[in-house]
């Protein structure tokens, strides 16, 4: 990641070996928005591309992507540890801890509906604000599928504490995943 000096609101993610997909999977991302009604300028449900960067050649070779910059939002892993938590937390208490559940299985459930799938559900892509709210970032590695042709641009990525038995050992690049995929990671996350 990389700051934008023009806009602290913009960071900028760089490829270091860009290839073609990046830039079918991220334009398709970006013809086809989460759209989130609920979202203010303080809170979003998911870091989503905002731009393609392409080198200054012109070439239409797109080497990485602007997306909003999240502030006062943490890993989901600094509320895990009840120690932690009444240490750097003391007013998170458990209502928080249901509530940011219960904003995580809907920031799960309105991804799917839009028809994209996270495939690497995980602590490091999950970030939570003081009044819960749930942040989902790396929206690049989701499996997208581009409704205008149809092609499923899928996650290369997984974290073996949070992939399903039935996915544990495939080759994320040659199989398909399916929502049910993202609720063994969500089920793990929640406990």
């Amino acid at each position: 990641m990389c700051a934008v000096q023009q806009d602290q609101a913009l960071v900028a993610k760089i490829y270091y070996h860009p290839t073609d997909t990046h830039g079918h999977k991220l334009a398709a991302m970006l013809a086809h928005p989460l759209m989130e009604p609920w979202a203010t300028p303080q809170h979003i449900l998911a870091v989503w591309p905002l731009d393609l960067l392409c080198p200054v050649d012109r070439s239409q070779r797109v080497v990485g992507f602007l997306m909003p910059r999240i502030t006062g939002m943490v890993s989901i892993i600094r509320f895990y540890n009840p120690g932690t938590r009444r240490q750097e937390r003391p007013w998170f208490d458990y209502y928080r801890l249901h509530h940011t559940a219960r904003n995580l299985a809907v920031a799960v459930q309105t991804l799917h509906t839009r028809g994209y799938v996270i495939a690497d559900v995980n602590t490091a892509n999950t970030y939570v604000g003081d009044d819960a709210r749930v942040t989902l970032i790396d929206t690049d590695s989701f499996q997208v599928r581009d409704p205008q042709n149809g092609r499923i641009y899928r996650c290369l990525v997984g974290t073996p504490e949070y992939t399903p038995r039935e996915m544990q050992g495939r080759d994320f690049a040659s199989v398909d995943r399916a929502p049910a995929h993202d609720y063994f990671g969500l089920a793990v996350l929640i406990f």
